[in-house]
């Protein structure tokens, strides 16, 4: 069993009320909230190991309650549509992990394993180990990641996966913001990877 507490705030209440049934069969102790000022109301008062918010909708609240987790140190994942602009999200607030509509419980509950599998790690990357330096969804504590950007920066990204280029975008961003020197390449047939200009 998982015992680790969940928010979980949507604005389809069938999909709410349906996936955080199916994420308490998976031992997951579930606050629903159904929407945003409710949200924000709990997530001021408790404590949370993670979060599942739906930013489909364009809605002020729901920037201010990702910040208010991300300040909190809350992984939050991030429910998106298709349509969502590159500008869109690589502007909004970060979080650790999207998943887009439509999705099943199953695929939810898996990105939701997989992201707080990520958020207690540690990892240094660069050739003598001293590039950069990852520790849960934060780089060189200075610059929050995804948890795709972390695949992409330890060489595990699904290259078949959802707008790739989102992710990388948002990436060199971060990295230029550090003054790091690494940046992101592909090449065909090996997928992404680092590349130091001062190597």
């Amino acid at each position: 069993m998982n015992y680790l507490k969940l928010l979980f705030t949507a604005f389809d209440r069938d999909l709410l009320t349906g996936c955080a049934a199916c994420l308490r069969a998976r031992g997951y102790e579930v606050t629903e909230a159904f929407d945003c000022p409710s949200a924000v109301e709990l997530a001021s008062s408790e404590r949370f190991d993670a979060a599942i918010v739906d930013i489909s909708r364009r809605d002020r609240d729901v920037s201010g309650l990702q910040r208010l987790l991300l300040d909190s140190d809350v992984p939050v994942i991030a429910l998106t549509e298709k349509e969502d602009s590159v500008k869109r999200l690589t502007s909004a607030p970060v979080a650790c992990s999207y998943l887009c509509h439509p999705f099943t419980p199953d695929e939810l509950a898996f990105r939701l394993e997989a992201t707080l599998d990520k958020a207690g790690r540690e990892t240094r990357i660069g050739g003598d180990g001293s590039g950069i330096l990852i520790r849960g969804f934060t780089l060189n504590n200075k610059v929050r990641v995804t948890g795709e950007e972390i695949d992409l920066l330890t060489g595990k990204a699904d290259n078949n996966g959802r707008d790739p280029y989102v992710y990388v975008l948002s990436l060199e961003r971060k990295l230029r913001s550090i003054g790091s020197s690494l940046r992101i390449t592909y090449e065909k047939n090996e997928g992404y990877r680092l590349v130091d200009d001062n190597e």
